[in-house]
């Protein structure tokens, strides 16, 4: 218990020191948007980027990044079909289900507690969100929020990503054997040393803005938030898990993190370009109860993690 507390506290204690710093008007809310993106598209993928670079490629990852490719397009399709026959009001329901906070709450998560050497498995499942975003999930919110067909040009530019950028990057690096030969350089050891140090500040950035955005500003509308927060859960842990368990569990060679990694992927949303196009494309109200959503999802995700650990027995 002692462990976990050193390990867990500190990222509450960043999320109550930015909700201290909201108190204070610390920030803007463009600088905060601004910091989120730039831990989603700079500091989360150095992370991911150090763990590639150094990463054993195996064939049960490329199996797993396949499947939950397949799983993602399983829960979009369930959420799509249950808007078309079902009386929603909101636009954005079918997406909420769907988009993982793989970059910006993942990562920092797994690597805080885990360790970012035992990062294999959730950089799988990350590669098959990033692509899954790309090619499915962007097109099809363009066609309902905008009206626009996306053709198979623009999905091809989706994939250039800053995340996936640095995925093609780092594996590329891994598997020539060129990484190695440029880290025996002293500019190679220097940049590589500079993309680690950019990553470690991930976590603390992450924890600190999300505790910023933790506020309600119209509590009528809290209620109906939380319903598309248990929808979300009911969705991804209903589903989720029978397909863990039927099939994923069965792929060879997983490491003993694979469940940890599973969970957290399926336990935290963070889709802040959700919230973004909500706010282009519809109502103020849809706006709020989208970013009051976002908000208590965060928390919610937070929480179910603390839980996981305690029920796991997780040592450290």
């Amino acid at each position: 218990m002692d462990a976990l507390m050193r390990n867990v506290m500190p990222l509450i204690l960043l999320m109550a020191f930015g909700a201290w710093l909201r108190r204070r008007r610390y920030f803007s809310e463009e600088t905060v948007k601004q910091n989120m993106k730039l831990i989603g598209n700079v500091l989360a993928p150095c992370i991911l980027f150090e763990t590639l670079r150094k990463l054993e490629v195996r064939t049960e990852y490329m199996i797993l990044t396949v499947s939950f490719f397949c799983l993602l397009v399983l829960f979009l399709a369930i959420s799509l079909l249950i808007y078309h026959f079902f009386p929603v009001k909101r636009k954005f329901f079918p997406f909420f289900g769907t988009a993982f906070a793989f970059g910006l709450m993942g990562i920092p998560l797994f690597s805080s507690v885990y360790g970012a050497e035992h990062m294999g498995e959730l950089t799988a499942m990350g590669v098959a969100h990033e692509v899954f975003f790309a090619t499915v999930y962007l097109p099809i919110a363009n066609l309902m929020f905008r009206g626009e067909k996306t053709g198979g040009r623009a999905a091809m530019k989706n994939l250039f990503t800053p995340i996936l950028m640095m995925v093609f990057t780092a594996l590329t690096l891994n598997i020539s054997g060129l990484g190695n030969r440029i880290e025996a350089t002293l500019w190679g050891a220097c940049l590589f040393r500079c993309t680690a140090l950019l990553g470690s500040v991930s976590t603390v950035m992450a924890m600190v803005m999300i505790g910023y955005q933790i506020h309600f500003e119209n509590r009528g509308l809290i209620r109906e938030s939380a319903l598309y927060v248990i929808y979300r859960y009911a969705l991804v842990f209903g589903v989720g898990y029978p397909v863990k368990w039927l099939l994923l569990d069965r792929i060879p060679g997983l490491s003993p993190w694979f469940g940890a990694a599973y969970f957290i992927m399926l336990s935290q949303f963070g889709s802040t370009l959700l919230v973004a196009m909500v706010g282009q494309y519809e109502t103020q109200e849809d706006l709020e109860v989208a970013g009051n959503s976002f908000a208590l999802n965060v928390i919610a995700g937070i929480v179910f993690y603390l839980i996981y650990l305690l029920v796991t027995g997780t040592s450290f």
